[in-house]
């Protein structure tokens, strides 16, 4: 989480506030936000019962997204992916 931000929304906001066109933003068990010129979709991450320990989601969501993105597949569909790997 960016220092002084409250939300996903705000992070978004400042991600876009510096030019860039594409911005996604994690949500913990929320899922993650997708920004692409200035269309913001939710990607929900199913519901986990059970968790043990959130230890590498992060790590997962960030390697899963950008295995997706270098096999061509969209931001959003990259995304999607990458929140249901980290919650498993």
């Amino acid at each position: 989480e960016l220092a002084g931000q409250e939300g996903p929304a705000e992070r978004l906001a400042q991600h876009l506030s510096t030019g860039s066109h594409s911005v996604v933003v994690t949500a913990g068990a929320g899922g993650a936000f997708v920004c692409v010129r200035g269309e913001v979709e939710a990607v929900p991450a199913a519901p986990v019962a059970g968790v043990a320990d959130t230890s590498g989601a992060g790590d997962h969501f960030a390697g899963t997204l950008v295995a997706h993105l270098a096999r061509g597949a969209s931001l959003h569909e990259a995304t999607s992916r990458a929140v249901d790997d980290a919650s498993r």
